[in-house]
């Protein structure tokens, strides 16, 4: 299926995604808690599709994934921003950023496994 980075500091939605991902054998799926711990794990970890909170304990969504694109490492992987933040303003900032999806919170799965199956199909398609 693919490599998956969720960067979320919330305890209870990283054990509810790591709990719903395990139906998923072929999927990797790796937890960073921070945003700088986001950015080191995107390296070495090279995820396939990131999902990424907005709101993070050391700096905001947009910054990770503004960090992210500047990296000559960062090929564009798709980033979907998993959020709480339901404002338009939020949404269309995140997507003019460089976000491929903005999900809202509390996730529904049935529209996550497929999205996240369009994100990884787009990934695949991307890469050489």
């Amino acid at each position: 299926m693919g490599k998956v980075l969720y960067i979320e500091d919330n305890p209870v939605n990283i054990l509810v995604m790591q709990q719903w991902a395990t139906r998923f054998p072929g999927l990797h799926f790796e937890v960073a808690e921070t945003g700088s711990d986001g950015v080191e794990r995107f390296q070495r970890f090279r995820p396939d599709v990131m999902l990424l909170d907005m709101q993070l304990p050391d700096c905001d969504g947009l910054e990770v994934l503004r960090r992210l694109r500047s990296l000559p490492s960062d090929s564009r992987v798709p980033v979907a921003m998993v959020t709480a933040f339901s404002a338009e303003t939020d949404r269309r900032r995140a997507l003019e950023a460089g976000a491929a999806a903005y999900w809202l919170k509390p996730v529904d799965f049935s529209h996550l496994e497929r999205e996240l199956s369009t994100l990884l199909s787009r990934d695949a398609e991307r890469r050489p």
